[in-house]
């Protein structure tokens, strides 16, 4: 009976335990569920603040142009007020005035003050002008005073300014019209992370940023195995998490072994092209293109230029194309003492082979 209670009890012990790891357990989500509400929320508050910010900025840039515009108009309009007195010039004609009649009214007043003496003294003053005049002397033209106008010099450096001004507000007004760029997104494809990793440093990792608002956007732009392999690390938001991010992406994605394997692989899977085949053709004379502009900057990719590597990838060309390569390697073992590489290989297949792909296929719609 002693041990049959003893039991019971251990069971009951083993039951609150469980259901107190169960507690520990969900009250520990519950809190990192709260911390990353609370991330998520201060996050989209920072790019709220952000974006009313930047439309504060395009306000205060509107405004200036607004103003520049303004100034440009009164400029021009400016030399629109000189161009119309230039075309309408001022009268200059003289003005006709009867100094007889107006020394008479300046002095019809005072005679009215004067007695009868003075007025004969002032009719005696007066009398040597209203004599004749001589007729063996010269007559006195009157002086005419004609306005003189001085048009103002517009300087060549006014104009290389209003000019200035105008192309670079038309040239913001052009910029304003663009999409603004963003990267592409990465869904990890090893052969598209040196293109996208690129664009993303340009565009993003450049710029003066948080670490949490740089997490958030790499969380924007990449998705599948990518998002996978980092997904663990965009709750914390710091500037370590977003640098081992970045070493993730690298190691699983950016490695130049991986990328190799990847175009090799591509090479290896690639069907035989048929003999009228002329788009396959071209699909694959595009990703040798690829593949060409790769080896530049991949160095293990090089490992195409060898012989063994060139033969598997002539069972990819229609017959027409390997008679054409085989004469082509024929020709350069013989003058240059070694088998051609892949960037010969690429200029028969994709220049050559393409080409005259077309001209076959357009000559078979002609007799058709």
């Amino acid at each position: 009976m002693f041990l049959k209670a003893s039991s019971l009890i251990n069971l009951k012990k083993a039951e609150a335990a469980a259901e107190l790891a169960a507690r520990e357990a969900e009250f520990n989500a519950l809190q990192e569920e709260a911390k990353h509400k609370e991330a998520t929320a201060r996050i989209e508050t920072e790019l709220a603040q952000r974006k009313v910010e930047l439309e504060q900025m395009e306000a205060k840039k509107q405004i200036e142009m607004a103003r520049a515009k303004l100034k440009v108009y009164q400029e021009v309009e400016f030399e629109d007020d000189i161009d119309s007195v230039e075309d309408d010039p001022l009268d200059t004609s003289p003005i006709q005035i009867d100094f007889e009649r107006e020394a008479a009214s300046s002095l019809r007043p005072q005679e009215l003050k004067h007695s009868p003496s003075d007025r004969s003294t002032l009719n005696s003053t007066i009398q040597p002008a209203q004599q004749p005049r001589d007729t063996h002397q010269f007559p006195v033209e009157s002086e005419t005073i004609h306005p003189v106008y001085v048009q103002p010099q517009v300087s060549s450096a006014n104009v290389d300014t209003v000019t200035s001004i105008v192309t670079a507000i038309a040239d913001s007004f052009s910029t304003s019209r663009l999409p603004a760029p963003e990267p592409t997104i990465f869904s990890g494809e090893p052969i598209l992370y040196p293109d996208w990793k690129s664009s993303f440093h340009a565009l993003i990792h450049r710029k003066n940023l948080p670490s949490s608002d740089k997490m958030y956007y790499l969380k924007r732009y990449v998705s599948g195995s990518a998002k996978e392999a980092i997904n663990g690390l965009f709750l914390q938001g710091s500037s370590e998490a977003y640098e081992r991010a970045w070493n993730i992406l690298d190691e699983r994605f950016g490695h130049p072994f991986i990328v190799t394997n990847t175009y090799r692989d591509k090479l290896r899977k690639w069907p035989k092209i048929g003999m009228k085949d002329h788009q396959c053709l071209r699909r694959f004379a595009d990703f040798l293109t690829s593949v060409e502009t790769a080896m530049q900057v991949i160095e293990n990719l090089k490992v195409l230029n060898d012989y063994m590597e060139n033969q598997k990838l002539l069972t990819k060309l229609p017959d027409w194309l390997v008679s054409r390569w085989n004469r082509e390697a024929t020709r350069k073992i013989k003058e240059e003492k070694k088998y051609p590489d892949f960037k010969t290989y690429f200029i028969v297949s994709c220049c050559e082979g393409v080409g005259k792909g077309n001209r076959q296929h357009s000559q078979g719609t002609k007799t058709e």
